[in-house]
């Protein structure tokens, strides 16, 4: 469960144990039991009260701007996990199975890609010849990429060939978002994929549904001991989590799904935000944010396809575990080997 605090002028306190939020209208209580998340936007207050009490059951508290990017968190200081586990992370890199998680990765989202492309040519498109011709193109192309994924040729290491697989991501997500495009209603400009800063509604919705995202795969990440700088696919910038990036990949498709539902039922105009000079981005109005954020939230806790009964969240967290302990064999290894 998370609280979301975006509100104007909204507060997050404490009442007894549980937490209390409070707005110019209204003012309820929120349980604590089972919350793990707390969204605190900007215009909201956070009594410290509160922060000892998150603090101290694990709940973490992640601060974000009006346009989803996260500005910054606040958890204890308790590692929950050895060393072991980053130090093995460096080896992984440097070793041939960090190039078949990736490739498997990549094939992961194109997977996604063409199943939801298809849920949209299903449900959407109908008699419209145009718009059935140019996902059907896309269709083909992305089944051919995920060909080349298949018996794409696996080097030692991922600097051999992070450029060919970036190239086969890059090309797939073009043809992608093309065949989005060519389903969009018309007064829903999408010429292409922008990524920060964005200047169309759809745009910015999937940018801020990302966000979202983002906050779960790296709070995912860090709970299970694993280092969110130390990337595989996605090339080293400063002050970047190019791991999380590469863990979103295939599961982008949560806030894809929920994005053009909501653009390609027509529940989204053209004007549900507006552009701010200042960040030179389009900023989708508070109600549509909300809505956005409550159903990104939602669809996480949905159910996997691949995996019947399991919910993507906690698909997500097992995936991060597995992963960790992959690490941690790693290093197990390489100490064996240092001993002989």
């Amino acid at each position: 469960m998370e609280i979301v605090l975006n509100a104007y002028g909204s507060k997050l306190s404490m009442h007894q144990q549980n937490f209390q939020i409070t707005t110019d209208e209204v003012s309820h209580i929120v349980p604590s039991h089972g919350l793990n998340t707390i969204y605190v936007w900007k215009s909201t207050r956070i009594s410290s009260d509160a922060i000892l009490f998150a603090l101290q059951h694990d709940i973490d508290i992640v601060f974000m701007d009006h346009f989803g990017n996260v500005q910054g968190r606040i958890w204890n200081c308790k590692f929950g996990s050895t060393a072991t586990v980053r130090k093995g992370q460096l080896l992984f890199c440097q070793s041939q199975a960090s190039v078949e998680w990736t490739q498997q990765i990549l094939k992961r989202k194109v997977d996604a890609q063409r199943r939801l492309l298809e849920d949209c040519l299903e449900v959407h498109c109908g008699d419209d010849l145009r718009q059935t011709r140019t996902v059907a193109r896309a269709l083909r192309k992305l089944q051919l990429l995920a060909k080349r994924l298949d018996g794409f040729a696996v080097s030692n290491q991922i600097l051999d060939c992070d450029d060919a697989l970036r190239g086969i991501e890059g090309t797939a997500s073009r043809t992608y978002f093309q065949a989005v495009a060519a389903m969009l209603p018309r007064h829903l400009e999408f010429e292409k994929r922008q990524q920060r800063p964005s200047y169309d509604v759809v745009n910015a919705m999937l940018n801020y549904a990302y966000a979202i995202l983002y906050n779960k795969v790296e709070t995912a990440l860090i709970k299970a001991g694993i280092d969110p700088a130390i990337g595989l696919l996605h090339s080293d910038n400063y002050n970047t989590p190019v791991f999380s990036f590469d863990m979103i990949e295939p599961y982008r498709f949560v806030a894809d799904t929920v994005v053009f539902d909501m653009a390609l039922s027509g529940e989204v105009g053209k004007n549900m935000g507006h552009y701010v000079e200042e960040s030179q981005a389009f900023m989708l109005d508070t109600p549509l944010r909300k809505e956005l954020a409550s159903r990104v939230l939602a669809q996480l806790k949905g159910e996997d396809e691949e995996d019947a009964g399991v919910n993507h969240l906690y698909q997500l967290r097992l995936e991060t575990q597995r992963l960790a302990q992959i690490f941690k064999s790693f290093y197990k290894k390489h100490k064996d080997e240092k001993k002989k």
